[in-house]
């Protein structure tokens, strides 16, 4: 249930946005309600903020663009992770945003 999921992310970003100010949050909770994503992901730490977006969505590498284009002025790295997906799943820099089908491991015998 990934709007559930995002929903969950989002408020913990927020809560946890409480007690430590996190520099952009406010501009990457904008860029997330523009490209209609499932929520926020937040790094407690502080050292990664990011928007979550369904991998099935047409329209997903427009709106990875998006939020990409308006993270720049935020400063620091700017990147796309995908995660449970298959094959490649962390993937920086820019490329599609589409699962990567399925990986075949051989065995030797």
């Amino acid at each position: 249930d990934l709007p559930a999921v995002g929903e969950v992310a989002t408020r913990s970003a927020e809560l946890n946005g409480r007690r430590r100010a996190r520099a952009g949050l406010a501009e990457l909770r904008a860029l997330c309600r523009e490209v209609d994503g499932h929520g926020l992901v937040l790094a407690h730490s502080g050292t990664l903020l990011g928007v979550l977006l369904d991998a099935h969505d047409p329209e997903l590498d427009a709106k990875t663009r998006h939020v990409r284009a308006g993270c720049a002025p935020l400063g620091g790295e700017v990147s796309v992770h995908r995660a449970l997906g298959a094959g490649d799943d962390w993937a920086p820099g820019p490329r599609p945003a589409v699962p990567a089908g399925p990986t075949l491991h051989r065995r030797e015998t």
